[in-house]
C-alpha cells in the first residue's frame, strides 16, 4: 500500500451534478479545507478508492466536494451506491499529464500541432490523452492520435 496524505471513510453515492449523474464519494469538509488546493473549484487526486488505485477528479456541488467515480471504475471495483469505502489519496499536479507515446510522436511530427497543444488547457490535454490511451491496440492509438492532431489543427484558436 502506498503512503497517502489523506484518508477517510464514506458511502458511495449517486450524485446529481448539473444535468449529469455520477457515482461519487463526498469528502469531509475537515479534509477538504486542509488541502493546499482548497480554493480551487476542482482538482486531481491519486489514490485508492475501495482498494483500487487510480487518478480521480474532485468536483464541487455547492459547498460540498466529491470524488468522481466513473461508471467503468464502479463496475471494475464492484462498488455500488451505499457501500462504505476507505478513500486514501494525495493531491497531484494538474499540469502533470501522461501523454501516450503515440500522441507524443504525432505532436513531434507536426510542429504546428505541438504549438497548439501547448496552448490547450490541462483538462483538454487530459481528455485527448485519455482518448488515445484508452484504445487497446497500438494501431487504434496511432489512428486516434493523428485524428486528434487533425482536430486541434482544424479548431479555431
Amino acid at each position: 500500500m502506498r503512503p497517502y496524505q489523506y484518508q477517510f471513510e464514506a458511502p458511495v453515492e449517486h450524485i446529481k451534478y448539473g444535468r449529469m449523474f455520477y457515482g461519487g464519494v463526498f469528502m469531509p469538509s475537515t479534509i477538504f479545507t486542509a488541502l493546499p488546493q482548497a480554493r480551487e473549484r476542482g482538482f486531481r487526486l491519486v489514490g485508492e478508492v475501495g482498494g483500487l488505485v487510480s487518478e480521480f477528479g474532485l468536483m464541487a456541488v455547492k459547498t460540498l466536494r466529491f470524488i468522481v467515480l466513473s461508471q467503468s471504475f464502479l463496475v471494475q471495483s464492484k462498488l455500488k451506491t451505499g457501500d462504505i469505502i476507505t478513500v486514501r489519496f494525495s493531491p497531484i499536479d494538474p499540469e502533470n499529464i501522461d501523454v501516450p507515446i503515440e500522441l507524443e510522436q504525432a505532436l513531434k511530427t507536426n510542429r504546428a500541432a505541438g504549438i497548439v497543444w501547448s496552448n490547450l488547457t490541462s483538462g483538454k490535454k487530459r481528455e485527448f490523452a485519455f482518448r488515445v490511451a484508452s484504445a487497446e491496440q497500438e494501431v487504434t492509438r496511432l489512428k486516434r492520435a493523428y485524428q486528434l492532431i487533425e482536430k486541434i489543427m482544424d479548431s479555431p484558436s
